[in-house]
């Protein structure tokens, strides 16, 4: 009988992580489609110089930003015995960093724009400056939200506030002619909406002042999060950073393209996911069995989705590209085939960053990361040389280094059997040959008779899915523990929902 309660809380756990995980895939699923649409008309509307405007104003705000939350919202979501103070020392530091962050863009927004040689690029830093101090408000409300594994109300929010900001400012300012300008005012009102509905949603501070011992709680490990997260910030936007100085406002445009196509499909599962792992196994951080066994699901449902995933962008690139840029971005669809080659490893370092961040280690994580940034700038600096497509290359190549270390270091942490991790890796990656190689075939067979690009890729997405649906229905086997997991997660999910 002493069970029982514990066997109710995991019971519960696990319904709250997949209502969660569905509420977050679905979000992350419309806002993912309704991008797609936006992005369609948008690059229709802008060129590639403007594009690499606001990917560089994006790759210095989102860097400042970064160093402004220090960690906070991870720092309510992992901490064990949380108090009002801990909730109030997270305000104060992330309103005192806020402050420091816009007053860092507003004062130093020429001088960046120098420095990378992008004219047109120091208005929008002044512009973007209001970001982070909008943000940092709200910290303490989004941790409490994901700490309570509120996702339902998350996923609301974050598609209200994109599906608002880029319908209501983006395209409109477009068409009026705006520019770059357009999408860095639509980052702004998303930010503004995005914070307050958090704030409402959440319960307000019901104090105003809080103990130095639950700041000093709060800078501990938000501090080691922040360090990590500024590394992979950075590794994330280094490339971006390079290939705009060194080849130019043209070359970024086409490469900003190419990344954002391809980070579509890969949030669509990835994120969703390590969004809820997060506080998931923070939760059972002590119980190392249940923390192995969500590991190996995890990592089992990514490669699952995202190999397969690889073999159809790399093959249907030429025709994915055509269809939402136009046919004026051809240059995209190199960058794009080689950056789709690493989408496990990136959402792989999805799933490894949520079990370091939810065990405590954040120490060895933002060394790791620190490392991921360092080789995504070596290999996008090497690889320039030999213009846009070598550049891509040298990233791919960090990815999967990276995605080797973090995968190494979570093995240890969860205490997880090689061969475990191995075998999954081995059984995906020889279903996405098969997958990529019957896609090609009909691909080819369609070009060479000139077929439109959207029959082609229509065609593809009918085999993809015949094929898909036939190892579902015939060989489940070859899905090995994940198709039950998914079907327990549907389970758990529909209990969850229904009265």
């Amino acid at each position: 009988m002493t069970d029982q309660p514990l066997i109710k809380a995991n019971k519960e756990l696990t319904r709250r992580t997949a209502k969660g995980f569905f509420w977050l895939l679905g979000k992350t699923g419309v806002i993912t489609v309704t991008k797609i649409v936006f992005l369609m008309v948008l690059a229709r509307l802008l060129v590639p110089e403007e594009f690499a405007l606001v990917s560089m104003a994006a790759v210095v705000s989102t860097l400042v930003a970064n160093f402004a939350r220090l960690g906070v919202a991870p720092a309510i979501v992992q901490r064990p015995e949380l108090t009002e103070g801990h909730r109030v020392a997270g305000f104060y530091i992330g309103l005192l960093l806020g402050l420091v962050a816009a007053a860092f863009l507003l004062t130093l927004a020429e001088p960046i724009a120098y420095f990378v040689q992008m004219d047109g690029l120091a208005p929008l830093l002044q512009i973007i400056a209001v970001v982070p101090l909008i943000s940092s408000v709200a910290q303490v409300p989004k941790g409490m939200l994901e700490r309570d594994l509120r996702f339902r109300e998350i996923a609301l929010i974050e598609t209200l506030s994109f599906t608002v900001s880029q319908a209501f400012i983006a395209i409109p300012l477009a068409l009026a002619g705006w520019g770059a300008e357009a999408q860095v005012w639509a980052f702004v009102v998303a930010t503004v909406i995005t914070t307050v509905l958090e704030m409402w949603r959440s319960a307000p501070l019901i104090r105003l002042t809080a103990p130095l011992s639950c700041f000093g709680d709060v800078i501990r490990f938000g501090s080691g999060v922040s360090a990590a997260s500024m590394s992979q910030t950075l590794a994330y936007n280094i490339d971006n950073f390079l290939i705009g100085k060194f080849l130019g406002a043209e070359a970024l445009g086409i490469y900003g393209r190419a990344f954002q196509v391809l980070t579509m499909p890969t949030k669509l599962f990835g994120a969703a996911l390590s969004n809820v792992l997060f506080p998931a196994m923070a939760a059972v951080q002590d119980d190392r069995k249940r923390l192995s066994r969500a590991f190996l699901q995890s990592l089992g449902l990514t490669a699952m989705v995202s190999l397969p995933a690889s073999a159809f962008l790399v093959v249907l690139a030429p025709e994915l590209v055509w269809v939402i840029l136009g046919p004026q971005w051809g240059g995209v669809v190199i960058p794009f085939q080689l950056l789709a080659l690493a989408i496990l490893a990136r959402v792989g370092n999805k799933i490894c960053d949520s079990l370091i961040r939810a065990t405590g280690a954040v120490s060895g994580l933002a060394w790791r990361q620190a490392t991921y940034a360092a080789s995504v700038g070596l290999g996008a600096y090497l690889g320039h040389f030999f213009k846009l497509e070598g550049a891509a290359v040298g990233v791919v190549c960090a990815i999967f280094l990276n995605f080797w270390i973090m995968l190494t270091f979570s093995i240890r942490l969860a205490v997880v059997p090689v061969t475990a991790v191995a075998s999954i890796l081995l059984r995906y990656i020889a279903i996405a040959v098969v997958f990529g190689g019957s896609l090609w075939g009909l691909a080819e067979s369609l070009r060479a008779i000139g077929d439109h690009p959207l029959i082609v890729l229509t065609s593809a997405v009918g085999l993809a899915g015949v094929m898909s649906l036939s190892i579902i229905r015939f060989t489940p086997g070859l899905l090995g523990e994940e198709i039950n997991f998914i079907r327990r997660l549907r389970s758990n999910h529909k209990k969850s929902v229904l009265p």
